[in-house]
């Protein structure tokens, strides 16, 4: 066999550079740099707040609560607040956020886009193709459909009340459907169980009660339990415009605006979880 010239020469150059008895050692491979950590994304406009009712504060990117304007726009790192009577509506692109009555959120920033609930209630509605997140401080759910999730001090809440979801905690995720709740305790798995039912024999109800606009009405319902989550909707939409945690089987409720405005109640089990939505009843706001 011919031996090439390359040969002869290039093993006695190898030899010579390495200590006597030493074995060649592999080159190590050069290391591709790492992928840069994209920084959080505070101040992009990504919302508008509506005002329902009540007093609404805002607080943009760590700075003071001042009030807030309604239509205003809400940015990633801003948090919004609302009082004890209070409702506010966050408006995505794609679908809004019902904030409750003491309530605080918090929109992140980051590459991917959330509603953080740092204590309260917010409700959603996800239609075909739009997907929720909503996180708190031990929680994240995502999925589609209609949704509330409540936290107070170490316990987040998720009622399903219609579509699918997930709930992550623990680094576990478990599905909960239409019809199911979810209760997760800080350091501790989701538990899972079924919805109470819900309450019937509104009063009024499919047939509208007629009152003058600012008078008190008198909503009624049947039940087992004592708490209760009462709203007054818009006719044609899903935008809350009165809610509140009752006690008892009946509320009065004043409505300032004319027309005519859906109501219903859901029953809160002996956890606080909210069951499963009554039929709705009717009130028509005249004016005198």
């Amino acid at each position: 066999m011919l031996r090439t010239p390359g040969r002869r020469l290039l093993l006695p150059a190898v030899l010579c550079a390495l200590p006597l008895g030493a074995e060649p050692r592999a080159q190590p491979t050069p290391k591709a740099p790492a992928a840069p950590v994209p920084a959080p994304l505070v101040g992009v406009p990504v919302a508008r707040v509506a005002i329902v009712a009540g007093n609404v504060e805002q607080s943009a990117t760590g700075r003071d609560w001042q009030p807030a304007q309604d239509g205003h726009r809400l940015k990633t790192g801003d948090r919004l607040r609302t009082g004890p009577d209070a409702v506010a509506r966050i408006e995505f692109p794609w679908t809004a956020v019902s904030v409750g009555p003491g309530s605080t959120i918090q929109i992140p920033g980051g590459v991917v886009l959330s509603t953080v609930l740092e204590a309260g209630r917010v409700e959603v509605h996800s239609g075909a193709g739009e997907i929720i997140k909503v996180r708190t401080a031990d929680v994240q759910v995502r999925g589609r459909g209609h949704v509330v999730v409540r936290r107070s001090a170490r316990v987040t809440l998720v009622s399903v009340l219609d579509g699918g979801f997930r709930v992550e905690a623990q680094g576990r995720a478990t599905s909960v459907n239409g019809g199911q709740g979810a209760r997760v305790e800080t350091g501790s798995a989701v538990s899972v169980s079924a919805l109470a039912p819900p309450p019937d024999r509104l009063v009024p109800g499919a047939d509208p009660a007629y009152v003058l606009r600012d008078t008190p009405v008198t909503l009624s319902w049947n039940a087992p339990g004592e708490t209760f989550h009462l709203q007054v909707l818009a006719l044609d939409s899903d935008n809350v415009l009165l809610e509140r945690d009752v006690t008892g089987l009946s509320d009065h409720v004043s409505i300032p605006w004319l027309g005519t405005f859906r109501w219903r109640v859901a029953r809160r089990d002996d956890r606080g979880m909210e069951g499963v939505l009554s039929p709705a009843g009717y009130v028509c706001v005249v004016d005198k």
